[in-house]
C-alpha cells in the first residue's frame, strides 16, 4: 500500500486484512494515519520519506514498533515502548526536518 500527501492535510484510516508492507511519502503535509482497523500476520513493514512535514501514526495498543527511521533535523516520538506482542511494526525511512509521531489506540 502507498500513500502520497504533498502539501496538504489529510487523514488515511487503513482496513486490511493481510497487511505486510506500507510505503508513505509526505512533502510539507500534516498526515494522521490510522491501523487501528488492520490485521497483520506478524511483521509489519512501514517505509517513510517525510520532508518538511508532520506524520502521526496510530497503532493498536498491543504491537510492537521499532523505530529504524534516520532523523535530520527532526525526530521520532513514542508515547510507550511494548515489547512482548504477536505483531511487531519496523519504521524505516528518513525524516527530514519532520517530526515522526507515534500514538497507541
Amino acid at each position: 500500500m502507498n500513500i502520497d500527501s504533498r502539501m496538504s492535510s489529510s487523514v488515511r484510516y487503513i482496513q486490511s486484512n493481510n497487511l505486510q508492507r506500507v510505503n508513505i511519502y509526505a512533502y510539507a503535509t500534516g498526515l494522521k494515519v490510522y491501523f487501528d482497523k488492520t490485521i497483520v500476520d506478524g511483521e509489519l513493514t512501514v517505509n517513510i520519506d517525510a520532508h518538511l512535514s508532520g506524520v502521526d501514526l496510530y497503532f493498536p495498543h498491543t504491537w510492537q514498533v521499532v523505530n529504524n527511521i534516520e532523523a535530520f533535523l527532526g525526530g521520532v516520538s513514542q508515547e510507550a515502548d511494548i515489547t512482548d506482542s504477536p505483531v511487531k511494526v519496523y519504521l524505516n525511512g528518513d525524516a527530514a526536518l519532520s517530526g515522526v509521531n507515534v500514538h497507541y489506540l
